[in-house]
């Protein structure tokens, strides 16, 4: 049984004079005990909505329908997340210094976090933080505790989140973009803690990133994201070697190498509010043909768990040419 599964969901949002903005327009996702999935596609995909809904974090005008099972229990239908949220599954967000609260000490956050979920005294709680935060390499972290949020640098503050997310020691870790505001050493530096993250505890990674440098580095399988919807998802290994998607395989080529030019995908992602028809991606696809302005195409098995859906896979004429 798979740690977290998601069928069909959809989250949408009221628009102008009445229309809706589709933002996650059914989605299937599961993450399994240990592994590492990665979520990647533009900015405004769907990727941090899909995360937030798994949380039950999104705003109270977002409808959300679908199935969230989280082992075994489904969250939509029966709005736990309480239960789960911040100790079963936690989330470190992109921006760290917005995450924390400035006003508030690095202790009072972290110790906040034992004593509501775990029922701590003050006391046992900083013991713990202190723990987490050398785990997590903050030097001198009896002292460091006691600091602000603009006391740290970026690298720091992150470590600062990643440690308050293992506080409860979670089934689940959800990263939206954690490396996305740091230097490439810190980035290693943070890639790395995540790993051993994961080893240490047991736990299941689910990435959200645009970079497909930190999917390949960290990222036991993938899910592509374009306009709501999942494309393609398998192996990393395997969709990085063997891209059945047209998106896919934009994705890969527009990443900088030194030895070629950039190749930017032409056009841009669609309006949540007037998503085209037939395959959402068609109007930037340089391999469109007649179904793809007008059917949706159904996700295909490669291999294994190797998965697309694209009309070129049921037309070995159109594949070929």
């Amino acid at each position: 049984m798979a740690l977290l599964s998601i069928e069909g969901l959809r989250v949408t949002y009221p628009g102008m004079q009445g229309s809706l903005l589709h933002v996650v327009n059914g989605v299937d996702l599961e993450l399994y005990a240990g592994e590492v999935c990665a979520v990647v596609g533009e900015s405004g995909s769907g990727k941090s909505q899909t995360a937030m809904a798994a949380m039950g974090l999104l705003d109270e005008q977002a409808q959300v329908s679908g199935v969230i099972r989280f082992q075994g229990n489904d969250l939509v239908a029966s709005k736990a997340w309480h239960g789960v949220r911040g100790s079963r599954i936690a989330m470190v967000f992109q921006d760290p210094m917005s995450a924390l609260n400035p006003y508030l000490t690095i202790e009072r956050q972290m110790t906040e976090v034992l004593m509501v979920h775990k029922g701590c005294s003050r006391l046992d709680a900083r013991d713990r933080a202190i723990k987490e935060l050398n785990h997590m390499r903050i030097p001198d972290a009896a002292r460091s505790i006691m600091r602000y949020p603009h006391e740290f640098s970026g690298g720091m503050r992150q470590r600062v989140l990643l440690a308050m997310a293992l506080l409860c020691e979670p089934d689940l870790l959800i990263a939206d973009e954690a490396t996305a505001a740091l230097d490439v050493t810190v980035q290693a530096q943070i890639l790395q803690l995540l790993k051993e993250v994961r080893d240490s505890h047991h736990m299941s990674i689910w990435i959200i990133t645009h970079d497909l440098g930190v999917v390949a580095a960290l990222g036991d399988r993938v899910a592509v994201m374009y306009a709501g919807r999942i494309v393609e998802t398998g192996p990393v290994q395997e969709v990085f070697d063997q891209p059945a998607h047209p998106y896919t395989q934009a994705l890969l080529e527009a990443m900088p190498r030194d030895d070629q030019p950039l190749r930017p995908i032409r056009g841009q992602p669609p309006s949540p509010a007037a998503i085209p028809p037939g395959c959402p991606f068609h109007p930037r696809c340089p391999r469109c043909f007649d179904p793809c302005d007008k059917e949706m195409p159904r996700g295909m098995s490669l291999s294994g768990e190797h998965k697309a859906a694209c009309h070129l896979l049921s037309h070995p004429q159109e594949l070929a040419s």
